[in-house]
């Protein structure tokens, strides 16, 4: 349910007042409440003290009446005699003489000799511990149940001059004696006798109504037992009472006498009941003024913010033209000046923000909303366009050697170089960290698509300069054309980035949609499927390939190579389904079978007395994920082989896609012992700056600047140079890609230390090895 706004601010101001208002009546009322109950409690405990010293007076009243008696010549004669019925008449005319009603006289065996009631004649004194103390004091008082009906009993010895036995005065107390000691107190007191039983609390005598004392009957012992130590509250017939408990001195162990002092709780909150009354009067009378005032209050309030919601209807609506006019000169007049100025500085805003929305805050080009955008209008047109991603090379790499900041003014450099050399009516966006897109009007004819695509890559032949950097920038450029090969933006979206992907794979600068090459193409996904299949039934054979010690001119190393005879597509290049089986993730099994096989063949190798060392690739999701090491634990505890006779090759780009994670990695294999050589040297951007990072062992130049070697004087210099540098770094330099004598005569030369190519020897089935190299030792 929506309420006004006018209805909020009266109800609000309402429930706070009640809210503090109730706040106050609870305060006063748990205040004086608890006040009133620890005065009745300190009242109770002193009325206890009161009940003990009168019933204690009493008792030693009796006792001395008593003593006075005993020291009399002819009641100690009587005493004397021996004679029951003689001692029991002269302890009538005691108890008579102190109010009691009853008397014992017990000798000196503990036996009662006269009882004036004659039920304890000749019989044990059941009240033992009277006389047990007797001796030591001139009398004792004590508590004690007598025919079931609670009595003080006060007892001495008689002396003639020694004791010759004891006189004990028994005074009943009952409910009339509780109301004499109730008339005592200036307040509403009431007086309970009671014994603890195994059945329960037994009432003995009581100053309450009748109809409360049978309701106290009912209370279990353990209300009371709460109350021994401190008053408390308990409740019965509708009523509650303050109750303090106190234990009452018993001269037998069976028989535990208490006394319960109560005082009603609602006669001592009484007084301050009319307090209370004449606040909630107040309240009431306080909460009607507040109702009137603030629904006064309130409309002033309400219109000129109704005002302003009509105004804020129209912002919403988008119209910013009429602005909103009060004439108040208090807040409400301020407010209205500052959403006048908010109107405009929205109206402003919005303009700036549509803008922000599609372009990027980088290059200030349209981003990959806006692209998408214009490409979806591009649709109603009746004509082609052609739909190129541009993907930076080493956007990475550079952003983490010379920093974020330079890689975006490198980024905003790109756009501008692209935006001023494409054809007049392209449009071109940042989709991305490192990619660009363009859209050209197009007729689909591959020389069209080749010709844009080479203007693309003619403007990043010169270098960028920025500031005192000079950046070299290559980029690789996925081409789609509609409506050729799509008719919705994300499907030519997805597919440029698929040729995208196949221009970096392949090396070449660009690539022009196939459906041939497209990886998530369903021949494509079905052939992971297969790959996956064939790791488990045979169709992967490992190849190897031998590698000359150039100064001992041997083979000391073979570098394993995996090779896919599919039953029915045939022999599977490894370009073909390595590139695909990382981008579906299924290279871990790939690496992982391609190591099995690896350790395999090296400790049947070791048994054959073969010391030929094996070099495996690894691909850069095996350094991304921290499985790896744990695979070759498993490796090296299944097969008796060392680590060291392994040599692991990366590349320095697989390196740099996570350098922290593959560095922890590498770390790790190295301390297992393995080897560490970096494959393709010399390609990298940064390939300086890491080598001392990687710890390598091994260098592998790329084989890009060895196949021209005999005839190209550059690469003679740069292999030459690398040569140099990774022995002045203690490593070992491997050479690939020697296909005639002439490479290998200057490799040797230049001091490299090991060859590999097909002029020494082309890949070969592994079981075919042992006899190759037997027969090239010849």
């Amino acid at each position: 349910m929506d309420f006004s706004f006018q209805t909020r601010i009266v109800s609000f101001v309402l429930l706070l007042f009640a809210g503090v208002q109730a706040i106050t009546l609870v305060t006063v009322y748990q205040t004086t409440r608890s006040n009133v109950i620890k005065q009745v409690g300190q009242n109770l405990s002193y009325a206890q003290r009161i009940f003990d010293r009168l019933l204690n007076e009493r008792g030693e009243r009796i006792a001395s009446e008593t003593t006075i008696l005993s020291a009399d010549f002819g009641f100690r004669s009587t005493i004397s005699s021996g004679d029951p019925v003689t001692i029991r008449s002269a302890l009538e005319n005691l108890i008579l003489r102190t109010h009691a009603q009853r008397a014992f006289f017990v000798d000196m065996d503990g036996k009662v000799a006269a009882d004036t009631d004659q039920k304890y004649d000749t019989a044990s004194f059941p009240f033992s511990k009277a006389i047990n103390l007797a001796p030591h004091k001139s009398s004792s008082v004590y508590f004690v149940l007598i025919d079931s009906k609670p009595h003080v009993l006060a007892t001495v010895p008689v002396l003639a001059p020694l004791p010759i036995g004891w006189i004990s005065i028994a005074t009943r107390v009952d409910n009339r004696f509780l109301e004499n000691i109730k008339k005592l107190f200036q307040v509403s007191l009431e007086i309970t006798i009671a014994a603890e039983t195994p059945q329960g609390l037994h009432r003995l005598a009581s100053t309450l109504a009748e109809t409360l004392q049978k309701d106290i009957d009912s209370l279990s012992i353990d209300h009371f037992q709460e109350a021994n130590d401190s008053p408390t509250i308990l409740e019965f017939a509708g009523r509650r009472w303050v109750t303090f408990s106190s234990p009452l001195l018993s001269a037998r162990e069976d028989q535990q006498l208490s006394v319960v002092l109560q005082y009603e709780l609602e006669g001592s909150l009484k007084p301050y009941k009319q307090l209370w009354y004449s606040t909630a009067g107040l309240f009431g009378f306080g909460l009607f003024g507040i109702l009137f005032g603030g629904v006064a209050i309130a409309r002033q309030i309400s219109r000129p913010v109704r005002q302003l919601a009509r105004a804020a209807q129209r912002v919403g609506r988008g119209d910013f033209g009429k602005p909103v006019n009060m004439s108040r000169r208090d807040e409400l007049g301020r407010l209205a000046q500052a959403f006048n100025l908010m109107m405009q500085g929205i109206a402003d805003r919005e303009a700036r923000i549509a803008h922000q929305l599609r372009h990027d805050p980088i290059t200030d080009l349209p981003n990959r909303l806006f692209f998408e955008e214009n490409l979806i209008a591009r649709f109603k047109q009746d004509c082609g366009y052609l739909v190129a991603l541009i993907g930076l090379d080493r956007y990475a790499e550079i952003n983490s050697t010379l920093g974020h900041g330079l890689g975006d003014k490198l980024i905003r450099a790109i756009g501008m170089v692209l935006k001023n050399n494409m054809p007049v009516d392209a449009e071109l966006a940042h989709m991305a960290g490192d990619e660009f897109a363009l859209m050209v009007p197009s007729p689909g004819n591959e020389n069209s698509l080749r010709h844009i695509a080479e203007l693309i890559l003619h403007v990043f032949e010169e270098s960028i300069t920025l500031g005192p950097t000079t950046i070299d920038v290559s980029v690789h450029i996925g081409i789609v054309h509609y409506p050729k090969d799509g008719q919705d933006a994300q499907t030519l979206l997805r597919k440029a980035d698929a040729a995208l992907f196949v221009a970096r794979r392949s090396g070449h600068g660009y690539h022009i949609y196939k459906e041939e090459t497209d990886p998530c193409q369903p021949e494509a996904l079905s052939l992971m499927r297969e790959l996956r299949l064939g790791l488990d039934t045979g169709h992967f054979k490992l190849y190897v390939q031998p590698l000359l010690d150039l100064r001992l001119m041997q083979v000391t190393h073979v570098e394993c190579l995996i090779r896919w005879f599919h039953p029915e597509r045939g022999f599977m290049p490894p370009d073909h389904f390595i590139p695909l089986a990382e981008q579906t993730g299924h290279i871990s099994r790939v690496t992982a079978w391609v190591l099995n096989e690896a350790f395999r063949l090296r400790n049947e190798w070791q048994e054959a007395g073969l010391e030929t060392r094996l070099a495996v690739n690894l691909s850069a999701k095996d350094l991304l994920h921290g499985n790896l090491p744990k695979l070759l634990d498993d490796l090296l505890a299944k097969f008796p082989v060392k680590a060291n006779d392994f040599m692991l090759e990366i590349t320095e780009s697989s390196v740099m896609q996570d350098a922290e994670q593959a560095l922890k990695v590498i770390k790790h294999l190295r301390a297992q012992g393995f080897q560490i050589a970096a494959d393709d040297f010399g390609t990298g951007y940064s390939s300086m700056a890491y080598l001392k990072k990687l710890q390598l062992n091994e260098l592998k130049i790329d084989k890009s600047f060895i196949l021209n070697l005999a005839n190209n004087p550059e690469d003679s210099v740069i292999v030459r140079s690398i040569i140099d540098l990774g022995h002045n770094l203690g490593l070992k330099v491997v050479a690939e890609g020697i296909e005639n004598q002439e490479s290998l005569a200057l490799l040797e030369l230049m001091g490299c230390d090991l060859a590999q190519g097909y002029w020494i020897s082309r890949p070969m089935p592994s079981i075919e090895f042992y006899g190759w190299l037997k027969q090239s030792s010849r």
